[in-house]
């Protein structure tokens, strides 16, 4: 027992042990060094020369790390001096991003790429993998269009480039490009007026059918050098998402769950009950109806919203073959009653390499079924109809939910309980995709390689509502049954050449070429029918209705062939030229235009790989790099450039029986082609401290031309309008992403980064030679008195997103007044008229601090923007007394001056700042001391906060607003009606690996 004893204090004592750490090759001693005893919470830290003291055992490993510098494990043996010598770190520079067609070495990229890992991905509740690169990158703006569980995002990188077109960015799954058709399957199978907008406007995110568990990193490719090689697909920029592959090893099995409970951020302030009836008492006003009840309807329909995911993952391999196979579940309650979202996902993706490793194959396989319960809410403009946040906004405060008989209290058709809404109005809709590839890489000879890759994607949306008899909405039409599906696939052939060669020491090239063949197919039907003797028919039969409103469908497909080549070349490790170029053609355009060439290029100068650069630690390593290219953009749907014919309402009879009238609904344009989009770049990447500090600059500007718009026809013509290339949009702005260590000790670690940018947008020009105007209005503004005018204008010379209206100067006697703009001294509402704001920040910018203490890690993210406008429309439709006794009103409403019949108009009284800074996510973290299980590999629990708070101005529920699509094609921002709230959650989430 003595003898155990002494063995177990020889092997367990400390002793002093001392040394140096320098760095290769200068010998200069490294100072700030974490030294710490492997396995142990037992840490030094290098003096101002390198030397260090720490106490160890004898038979102990010592682990030194350092920012720059690849980190060593030494072991002691019983040594009292140990001294090291780090070698500096080129992991960074050496780090391959993908990018189009390949993948680069970080320091040879000479284009503006920014890189998103996994690790730096945004935390939470994520079920679009938009969230992830959410604040995350400069000059990439990622907006939910709502708060509506598993609603689609939108990206802006650099800018907006189009009016009508379309702007987002080209999405590209493992080497599948995504054809985003959302806009026009929506207006193919849509409808407007009446009932219909009770039915879900929102489009469906297309990115939903990837888990975010299952990415490995998203690639944002934001100048014309690195989305070139994309050609008519690249003006809008490029997000490369590549999904988590297996690695060589035995098989690792991960577990990822979260739980999260979601409230309502914010709530509108409206009359109370009392409020009300004193209001109506104040002002001698009898004719209203009080039922007695004190109902806050705000409350009656959000909710506290529970959420859950669960993702199981198998990963490992041989020499020869890897795989990692995925399944996973998200469910996310709405806060708003009777919405939801379940999303199933499920990932295969193997590699296996075969004939002495010349051939490998990847296959990726991925599919989805998203379920939603839609909730009666629709943000979509110049609408007036079903919605239930508007009419708990409005609803009488003195009704109860439920009258004496236990049904639901009623008002009239216009204005409903919006408890009914959600309980008896029905809006489904079920979404399945498939999205897969298999790529072969050959090796024919040394650098000379052949890729094949095989691509496919199906996706099919199927919505089923109904408004039933019992609900005012149905109840004169004798319900309501709307039914409607959409497919969508594509096929993917490309063959790609890839030439890599070392010529010698000094000279690197890399080269592929290409050919790209795709085709797509889109399909679908749409039926609203009225009129049913019973509820239980609802669409399960619309054959039992009486009255048939709608039955359209449509099948269009489009294909794209191209040619694709590029050349990098490095010189000395210094010198970096990279030439792409990209030859499309397109059915999408006419006769005349199918085919398009679109070039890049760009250089790059590793400035500190100079002998005459100066050695020090201050700059490590220094880069610049200047790009040009064009790029262009198709996505005006199809067969928008060749004649067309549709079906009227109207019929002609022929022998005793009614034949559809079929007229043109679409004259030719053999001359209709893409937009292109030149673009210059000149950028700086750098480093600083040997790593500790890094970051990027970029300045670009953008000019788009051959604009796609469409104008009015002057009559006599049956078709009144015509789509064709007219106009010119510039965007030029700066970037600035920059990130670092504050602290870097063997106990703390603090890391921040932040990205910052600014854009400018104007208008060049909305002529041709046969088309031309000075002014073009949109965006029509929604609520009861508003039909028929628009919000916005685009005007030559000016940016997009201009506010054009009345300018509010005060109130008089109890009404309105403005500015007489064209000085007459009459006032005109049509004429006196100007811009009153703007939807463009003057910058934004996204901020990320991370701290690592021993086994626990905290990080938080703050993002904001600064000098946009907000168009309060919501505030616009209910903030006036004029509406009375019939509905409620906000409570702004009562000390604005006016009088209690006085009308309001659009004016830039509504108009508010939407500047903000939110706190998007807190994520607090523990990792176990999984030593005592050896069974396990990884475990750490965490709990998250999201949306915690937001500083802004703005009175609505929140300034980052999107309604839905507009009639020209092209999301508009900074109109705020009606928008599904967005949600502050709290999680509690953990992640096992064995």
């Amino acid at each position: 027992m003595t003898m155990l004893c002494l063995v177990q204090v020889t092997a367990f004592a400390q002793s002093p042990v001392t040394g140096k750490v320098t760095a290769t090759g200068s010998g200069e001693g490294l100072p700030g060094v974490s030294v710490v005893v492997k396995g142990t919470t037992i840490g030094s830290a290098t003096s101002v020369d390198g030397s260090y003291s720490i106490e160890a055992p004898a038979n102990s490993t010592l682990v030194f790390s350092y920012i720059g510098f690849v980190g060593q494990e030494v072991a002691v043996n019983n040594r009292s001096v140990v001294n090291v010598q780090l070698v500096p770190d080129t992991k960074a520079l050496d780090e391959v991003v993908v990018v189009g067609y390949g993948t680069q070495k970080r320091g040879d990229i000479t284009g503006a790429i920014t890189s998103v890992g996994a690790k730096d991905f945004n935390k939470g509740v994520v079920v679009s993998p938009q969230q992830l690169i959410q604040g995350r990158a400069a000059g990439v703006n990622v907006t939910p269009s709502s708060g509506r569980p598993g609603g689609a995002s939108t990206i802006r990188i650099r800018g907006g480039t189009s009016i009508s077109a379309g702007n987002e960015p080209l999405y590209v799954v493992d080497g599948v490009p995504l054809q985003l058709s959302n806009a026009s399957r929506q207006s193919n199978i849509g409808g407007s007026g009446g009932n219909m907008m009770i039915f879900n406007q929102e489009p469906v995110n297309p990115l939903n059918s990837i888990n975010p568990s299952d990415i490995e990193s998203m690639e944002i490719l934001k100048d014309a050098s690195a989305t070139a090689i994309y050609g008519s697909r690249g003006a809008n920029g490029v997000v490369i998402i590549t999904t988590k592959k297996g690695k060589q090893g035995s098989m690792s099995t991960t577990y990822d769950t979260y739980a999260g409970v979601s409230k309502v951020a914010k709530t509108l302030d409206v009359l109370s009950a009392d409020e009300y009836r004193q209001f109506m008492k104040d002002n001698n006003i009898t004719n209203f109806t009080d039922k007695g009840a004190s109902t806050d309807w705000q409350d009656q329909i959000f909710r506290t919203a529970y959420s859950q995911n669960h993702n199981l993952a198998v990963s490992g391999g041989t020499e020869n073959t890897s795989y990692r196979a995925s399944v996973g579940y998200i469910s996310q309650q709405g806060i708003i009653i009777s919405s939801g979202i379940d999303n199933y996902t499920g990932r295969v993706n193997i590699n296996h390499k075969a004939l002495d490793k010349k051939l490998s194959i990847d296959l990726n396989l991925g599919g989805a079924v998203v379920e939603e319960d839609n909730a009666p809410i629709s943000s979509a403009l110049g609408g007036e109809g079903g919605n239930i946040l508007k009419d708990a906004l409005r609803f009488n405060p003195t009704y109860p939910v439920y009258d004496e008989k236990g049904n639901y209290s009623q008002i009239n058709q216009f204005i409903i309980n919006p408890v009914s809404y959600a309980e008896q109005i029905e809006d489904m809709r079920t979404t399945r995709r498939n999205l897969g590839n298999i790529s072969t890489t050959y090796n024919i000879w040394g650098p000379l390689s052949v890729n094949v890759n095989l691509g496919y994607t199906y996706e099919n949306i199927k919505g089923n509502a109904y408004v039933p008899r019992a609900n005012p909405l149905g109840q004169g039409v004798g319900g309501l049954a709307n039914t409607q599906a959409s497919e969508h696939w594509s096929k993917l052939l490309e063959t790609t050449l890839i030439f890599k060669h070392d010529i010698n020491a000094n000279n690197r090239i890399d080269a592929v070429g290409g050919y790209s063949y795709q085709y797509f197919i889109d399909e679908g039907y749409r039926n609203r029918v009225q009129g049913f003797v019973s509820d239980e028919f609802k669409y399960y039969n619309i054959g039992a209705a009486s009255q048939r409103l709608t039955t359209s469908s449509y099948r269009e497909s489009s294909k794209l062939i191209s040619f694709y080549g590029r050349v990098n070349y490095s010189l000395l490790d210094r010198y970096l030229v990279t030439l792409t170029v990209r030859r499309d053609g397109s059915s999408r355009f006419g006769s005349g235009n199918k085919w398009g060439v679109f070039p890049s290029g760009s250089v790059a100068w590793r400035v500190s790989n100079e002998d005459f650069f100066p050695k020090t630690n201050l700059v490590s390593d220094l880069k610049l790099r200047v790009s040009y290219g064009i790029t262009g953009n198709q996505e005006i749907g199809n067969l928008l450039s060749l004649p067309t014919l549709g079906a009227t309402s109207a019929t002609y009879n022929i022998g005793g029986s009614p034949i559809t009238i079929v007229s043109p609904e679409r004259y030719a344009n053999p001359d209709l082609k893409w937009e292109e989009t030149a673009q210059f770049n000149i950028g700086t990447d750098f480093q600083l401290f040997k790593g500790r500090v890094y970051g990027s600059l970029d300045y670009y500007h953008k000019n788009t031309t051959d604009l796609l718009l469409s104008f009015n026809i002057p009559s006599p013509s049956v078709v009144t309008t015509q789509l064709a290339n007219v106009g010119e949009v510039e965007n030029k702005g700066v970037e600035l992403a920059l990130g670092g260590y504050v602290f870097d000790k063997a106990d703390f670690q603090w890391k921040v980064d932040l990205n910052w940018s600014r854009n400018r947008n104007k208008v060049i020009s909305l002529s041709n030679d046969q088309w031309s105007t000075k002014i073009l209005q949109n965006y029509e503004l929604s609520g009861f008195g508003f039909t028929g005018i628009n919000s916005q204008a685009i005007i030559p010379g000016q940016p997009l997103g201009n506010f054009y209206g009345l300018r509010y100067i005060g109130t008089e006697n109890g009404i309105e007044q403005y500015a007489d703009v064209n000085g007459n001294g009459r006032f005109n509402q049509t004429e006196d008229v100007e811009i009153i704001g703007n939807t463009q920040p003057d910058f934004t910018f996204g901020i990320t601090n991370t701290f690592n203490y021993k086994r626990f890690d905290l990080s938080f993210m703050l993002r904001g923007s600064q000098g946009n406008d907000v168009l309060n429309n919501t505030a616009l439709d209910l903030q006036r007394k004029n509406i009375l006794p019939g509905q409620n009103i906000l409570k702004g409403a009562l000390n604005d001056g006016l009088g209690n019949t006085a009308a309001v108009r659009y004016s830039s009284r509504w108009i508010e700042d939407g500047s903000f800074i939110r706190l998007d996510n807190l994520t607090l973290g523990y990792n176990f001391n999984i030593s005592r299980f050896p069974v396990l590999k990884n475990a750490r629990v965490y709990v998250t906060g999201q949306n915690l708070f937001l500083i802004t101005d703005y009175t609505g529920l929140d300034p980052e607003v999107i309604s839905s699509i507009s009639g020209i094609g092209e999301s508009p921002r900074g109109i705020d009606y009606m928008t599904y709230p967005r949600a502050r959650t709290y999680m509690l989430g953990a992640s096992i690996t064995f």
